[in-house]
């Protein structure tokens, strides 16, 4: 028995690895219903893929994300509510503009002037931009009437319908005892792919349109129009024309908020002590878990939650010391392995820089190449920057950048590769050199510090499977029966984060969360 427990002492009700939003807003959950908790942490700051850091007095982003989620019936708006914070405790400013798109040079296309397609919460003046640029006014209304009808009908569908996805034959029946005549046609929409769908009369067909949606999606739903499910890319496309808002601080701001929460209602989060074993044993009849730590130390739980990948899961259990263990890992390693191609990693590059931008209250920007950057990195780039009126972040006339990649093939970077570094400086330079050329005021003169992050490096810091960022590629999720359930083989193990449904960003892995209290009562 370990340090942490003396052989009389009550197990928790949960134990919790990783500080992801998903992971914290559960624990959350479960402190505010009196329960024991305890949330494991390999790094030394929370939040996952949406944490910030310091280094040398500054303040940096682990990657380029937005926050959304935060209107009536929203999932970060329902976890606030029910955990009784007020909306304005949060350090937020309101984005009168949500991100920019820069199209880059498109020969031959007549962009009548315009630098930026602006995305912004009204609707309206988006469809007349969207018009405006690309062409075919009618159905350009037609298409984007129709991704926000399905995107805000999906985040309805998805609060109610707890008990979808379907983990046994109980939650199906109690998922149709609660459908709509609505569900059906959001239900109908997961069928067929966004290309399908432009394929239709009355839909646009400008290839540049095309190339929009593509690089838009692979940062929402890790996929493109090919194979993304039109219901799930109507969110992903609709985000920027919710309330978007910047957090004071950096987003790590957020799962802050919540790791003091979880402590002042008497729940522990110990940062710095990964998890390395995994165990589970039958207690009169009962399933009792235990969770080993690099600081040797052990302890024991009613249910253990899990908000790190699927992938990284197998490896922590011994499947030959008894049957249970057994289940549960050919459980976990089957559903890893039907989740395990064309899974994403990200090549992330932070920049200081002196501020170019003025008054600019845009934040988020993508700029899209005129040629795919090397060693399977992505077509198009993503960036946030620190908001001018961040005291904590934008000092001296300084503003800091989080530029974001596709990396198709994550694995494939090994620090101990003699060119890694070469590597790493190339992309910087090809990033550098476009946004030179793409973005009015930006110039390499006034870079102070820049460093760069591999899916490597992803690997080291957040110990993500082979540095695997931003979750399953919506192209699984074709049928109501390939969505992953944050339920498993055993009962009171359960499953979050970016790797289980709902999907990718702040708004689906905090759903998840609710979802999962909910459903558990």
């Amino acid at each position: 028995m370990s340090d942490e427990f003396s052989i009389n002492e009550k197990p928790y009700d949960a134990i919790i690895i990783g500080t992801g939003l998903g992971s914290l807003s559960y624990a959350a959950l479960l402190v505010r219903s009196g329960k024991k908790v305890i949330v494991f942490e390999k790094a030394s700051e929370p939040g996952g893929c949406a944490s910030s850091y310091s280094k040398d007095g500054i303040r940096y982003e682990a990657g380029a994300t937005t926050l959304v989620g935060l209107e009536s019936g929203l999932p970060l708006y329902l976890l606030l509510k029910e955990l009784g914070i007020p909306k304005e405790n949060l350090p937020l400013i309101l984005l009168p503009t949500a991100m920019k798109v820069n199209m880059g040079k498109n020969k031959g296309i007549d962009i009548s002037g315009i630098e930026f397609l602006t995305r912004n919460n009204k609707r309206g003046e988006w469809i007349e931009e969207v018009s405006r640029y690309f062409g075919e006014a009618k159905k350009q209304k037609r298409f984007w009437s129709w991704m926000f009808y399905l995107s805000d009908h999906v985040w309805d569908v998805s609060s109610r319908l707890i008990h979808f996805p379907f983990h046994n034959i109980a939650d199906v029946f109690k998922t149709l005892l609660k459908l709509k005549w609505k569900d059906f046609l959001i239900f109908s929409f997961s069928i067929i792919s966004i290309k399908a769908l432009l394929k239709l009369p009355g839909f646009p067909k400008s290839k540049l349109f095309k190339k929009f949606l593509d690089e838009q999606l692979l940062i929402t739903a890790q996929t493109t129009s090919e194979s993304a499910p039109v219901t799930l890319a109507s969110a992903g496309l609709s985000y920027a024309h919710l309330d978007n808002y910047y957090l004071i601080g950096g987003m790590g701001e957020l799962a802050g908020i919540l790791v003091n929460y979880i402590e002042s209602h008497k729940g522990k989060v110990h940062f710095r002590e990964e998890v390395n074993v995994i165990a589970a044993e039958d207690s009169r009849g009962e399933i009792l878990y235990s969770v080993h730590t690099r600081k040797n130390k052990t302890y024991l739980a009613n249910s253990l939650i899990s908000g790190i990948p699927i992938w990284n899961l197998p490896s922590l259990i011994d499947p030959d010391k008894n049957l249970l263990q057994k289940k549960l890992f050919h459980y976990l390693n089957s559903r890893s392995a039907k989740y395990n191609k064309n899974i994403w990693g990200a090549f992330n590059i932070s920049i200081l820089v002196e501020d170019f931008l003025a008054d600019e209250e845009c934040i988020h920007f993508q700029f899209h190449l005129e040629e795919e950057l090397p060693y399977g990195l992505g077509k198009s780039i993503f960036i946030s920057v620190s908001h001018k009126d961040d005291q904590i972040r934008c000092r001296n006339g300084q503003r800091v950048l989080a530029v974001s990649t596709h990396a198709s093939l994550p694995e494939n970077w090994d620090r101990k590769e003699k060119d890694y570094t070469y590597k790493k400086q190339e992309i910087i330079l090809l990033v550098i050199k476009h946004l030179e050329s793409n973005w009015n005021g930006f110039s390499k003169d006034k870079i102070i510090k820049i460093q760069a992050a591999s899916p490597a490096t992803w690997q080291i810091w957040t110990g993500r499977y082979k540095g695997r960022v931003g979750g399953i590629p919506a192209s699984y999720f074709r049928n109501l029966l390939s969505y992953p359930s944050s339920f498993t083989s055993l009962r009171g193990f359960y499953l979050l984060g970016d790797t289980v449904y709902p999907g990718q960003g702040i708004p689906g892995v905090v759903l998840g969360a609710l979802n999962l209290f909910k459903r558990l009562g």
